[in-house]
Order: structure tokens, then sequence, then C-alpha cells
């Protein structure tokens, strides 16, 4: 693992071969294309839009065999493989997220007493994929209600697609009036809200994310408006969902449905943003910290001028 600092220049001496290609990867080349082309999550969701002209990193090779890097605004973590980079902030030591949490936390107006980063790298790093939730919850939905077909069992008296007679014959005798039929319907109550509504639930039984999931009316709103579509989610198990959300790809219209389907796989999941497993991808999540510097900055103004006003 490689640990760098932003807008900072570092000569690495010693590399193993995956983190020499995944060097090789990233060097010169925009945020935008690197998103194109491979699993990347960013924040602010912008960078998905293609307001990527920014590069991660660059590289030079010196005359030693070393390698001279030079990284910009963007922290968080990102790797290929095996091999893995971890980028923070100026002004966080012993390679933790604290100063990136702290600015998440005030930028996404979350007020804690008190609030301890993971003393874990893998932990901390973890943590930082549930502030992205909300933004990319609400960006998805804003798109419209992803509607797929998908799959229902019933057995009841409204006959309406093909009868199960094998589950017939199993659920209704004596026969009192039901019939299992199997239909295929082009709902909202499918698979990947189903994926939503866990990853829901395993928000709310954590403080940091239960505050992320009521820090405005909008997200409120669509919180509960993602739980009433998904009724049915829980006749599905958490690993049959994921599996079906591996399995199936997000038709294009509802193409910003696909960020927000991907981190909830990593969330729920426990794990580095990987989608399917391909190792031939790139995949991360970074953060372009001089977004989030000059949000909290301008939070900040705003305070003090209420306060101002309020003292005048």
């Amino acid at each position: 693992m490689i640990l760098l600092k932003d807008n900072t220049p570092e000569i690495i001496k010693d590399m193993s071969a995956e983190e020499h290609e995944l060097m090789t990867t990233l060097s010169g080349r925009s945020l935008k294309t690197l998103i194109e082309e491979n699993e990347i999550l960013t924040f602010p969701n912008s960078f998905q839009a293609g307001d990527g002209d920014q590069y991660v990193l660059t590289t030079s090779r010196n005359q030693d065999t070393s390698w001279q890097t030079q990284t910009y605004n963007l922290v968080g973590f990102i790797g290929k493989g095996n091999a893995e980079i971890r980028i923070n902030t100026r002004f966080d030591v012993d390679g933790h997220y604290n100063f990136l949490h702290y600015l998440l936390l005030k930028t996404q107006n979350i007020n804690l007493f008190r609030y301890n980063v993971k003393s874990n790298r893998d932990d901390s790093m973890f943590d930082l994929l549930k502030f992205i939730f909300p933004k990319y919850l609400n960006e998805a939905l804003s798109s419209g209600l992803l509607k797929m077909y998908d799959s229902f069992d019933y057995n009841d008296c409204k006959l309406k697609g093909h009868i199960d007679v094998n589950r017939h014959i199993k659920l209704n005798q004596p026969f009192m009036g039901h019939i299992a039929y199997h239909l295929r319907e082009h709902t909202c109550d499918n698979h990947i809200i189903h994926l939503i509504c866990y990853c829901i639930d395993y928000l709310q039984k954590d403080e940091i994310g239960r505050l992320l999931l009521k820090k405005d009316e909008l997200t409120k709103r669509n919180v509960k408006l993602v739980q009433d579509l998904g009724k049915s989610y829980r006749k599905y198990s958490l690993n049959q969902t994921i599996n079906r959300n591996l399995k199936t790809p997000i038709h294009p219209l509802y193409v910003k449905y696909r960020p927000l389907q991907k981190l909830c796989l990593a969330l729920l999941r426990h794990r580095h943003i990987s989608y399917n497993g391909k190792a031939d991808k790139v995949h991360g999540v970074l953060f372009d910290a001089a977004w989030l510097w000059e949000e909290y900055v301008g939070l900040e103004e705003i305070k003090h001028l209420s306060a101002d006003r309020a003292s005048a």
C-alpha cells in the first residue's frame, strides 16, 4: 500500500509490480477518463457528470529508478487488484482521515459533540462511504422512480399470470378459492430498491448513519419513499438481494442509480468499491478536498454573519 498526501510531491523508492501498474494507470489521466473507464465513486458527484478534468496524480521516473509523484486536490483511496493508494489530507497523521471526517461532518450539517474516527485504517476509510449515501440517494431519485420487470409469486383469488400448478396443489388443499400463480410485473418494488432498503437499514444501526439519513428534509423524504416502494424487500435475504444486484445491470435510462447501487453493495459487503470483482478495473472513492474546504469556509462565514446580525 502506498500512502500519499494531497498537493504534495513525494519520492517512492520501492513499489511492487501491481503498484507500478496502478501508478502508471493513474498518472496523467484525468479523473473524467478514469470514471468513464473504471469503477470510481466521487464526492461531490458532479465528477460523474464529466466535471473531472483534474488529475489524481502525476508521476515521473528518476534516474535512480525511484518515482517522483505529485498529488492534487483529491483525497481518498484507489486500488487495482492487490495494489492500493491512499491519499490523505496534509493535516492528517498516521494514515487516518481525521480532517476529512471533520470536513464531511461540517459540510453535511451533522453536529456531534464527540466523534471518534476509527483507529483501524480500513474502518476509518470505510466510514467515509457513509457520507456519500444521502447525496447519491437524492441524485438517483431526482432522475425518477426506478421501475423494472420482476417476477412475483402470488396465492390469492386475483388470478393475473400463469398458474403454478405444483405450488397450487401444495398450498390450496382443500380448495378455498385461492389460486397460486406467477406474475411478471413492471414495478418499483424491485431488487435495486430492495438493496437500497437494506442499506438504509444498515445505516440506521449506526449513529452517523442515522444522522445522515435525516440530515435534511429532502433526504428524509427520499428515505421514506424508498422504504414505501420496497415494502417487500424482506421477502428476500440480504445475500439474495446482493447476488441479484451483482448479476443484473441497470437500464441506461436510470444511469444515476449505478453509483448508488455500487455504493450500497460496498457498504453492505463491507469491502472496497469493487464491482463484480473485476480485478482489471481501477476502483475506489475520491473526495475533492478543495470543494469540501470551500464549502466549509462558506458555511462558517454564513454562521458568523448570522451571529453578528443576531447580536446587532
